[in-house]
């Protein structure tokens, strides 16, 4: 779900150096991009599993209603077998 920024801060532009610091202090983590009139934040970090990927993770900030979006996506999938297989 998304996060309510509106605890820490009404100001969107402190939100998002609030949550750029946040994210740069993550082991491992690295913030890529940072377009602060789009409210976006683009970073990587490495992935749980499989333990040698690499997690893309974005931000998005909406102003109006004081909210934090966000997505998460590895790079490298993992298939177990034989879970991959449809189940009836």
């Amino acid at each position: 779900p998304p996060w309510d920024y509106s605890l820490d801060t009404t100001d969107a532009q402190r939100a998002l150096q609030l949550l750029v610091e946040s994210v740069a202090q993550e082991p491992g983590a690295e913030v890529l991009e940072v377009d602060r009139q789009r409210y976006y934040i683009h970073a990587t970090a490495p992935s749980k599993v499989p333990p040698t990927s690499v997690d893309d993770i974005e931000f998005l900030l909406r102003p109006a209603d004081q909210l934090v979006t966000h997505r998460v996506a590895t790079r490298q999938s993992v298939f177990v077998y034989p879970l991959q297989n449809i189940v009836p």
